[in-house]
């Protein structure tokens, strides 16, 4: 429902004036003797307007809790369908996570564990987690082959 006493409409309804809140909560109006010309008084009122008629819109459109379907990106606008879909997806992937961590934590060793999540969360490589383990890359290298076949065994006896 419109709210005639906003800024927007006090100042709408006086086309002689601009009316603006001062500090206090009174109004004050600056009429066209205020101003040195009426081109002025002119200028300055189409500016109010506008600016005031902006603030009422943004004020509408977040007590409405609304957007313009032309400020969200085509990418965003999704049918209900496809966000149900991509909520299932992400479930499906943090089952695969956890199931995922468990093998890390019961079928690898502790270095093992530490080097998968290095290589493959983190994206080190295999010279940069030899560096600082202060270990060679090929043991590193054979380290995460080891456990990718453990891992492999761990998935195939727990499918998710």
């Amino acid at each position: 429902m419109f709210n005639r006493k906003t800024d927007y409409a006090l100042n709408k309804k006086d086309p002689n004036a601009i009316v603006y809140p001062d500090g206090q909560g009174g109004l004050i109006r600056l009429t066209k003797d205020s101003f040195a010309s009426e081109e002025e008084f002119a200028r300055w009122k189409e500016w109010s307007d506008a600016c005031y008629h902006d603030i009422e819109k943004a004020d509408h459109i977040y007590s409405n809790r609304a957007a313009p379907m032309e400020n969200i990106p085509e990418e965003a606008a999704h049918s209900t369908e496809e966000l149900l879909l991509d909520a299932e997806l992400e479930e499906e992937r943090e089952l695969l996570r956890r199931a995922l961590l468990a093998g890390l934590d019961s079928c690898l060793t502790r270095v093992q564990s530490r080097r998968v999540r290095l290589y493959y969360f983190h994206g080190m490589s295999e010279e940069r987690i030899a560096e600082l383990e202060g270990a060679r890359q090929q043991s590193v290298s054979e380290s995460l082959e080891s456990a990718r076949k453990k891992l492999k065994k761990f998935l195939e006896k727990h499918p998710v």
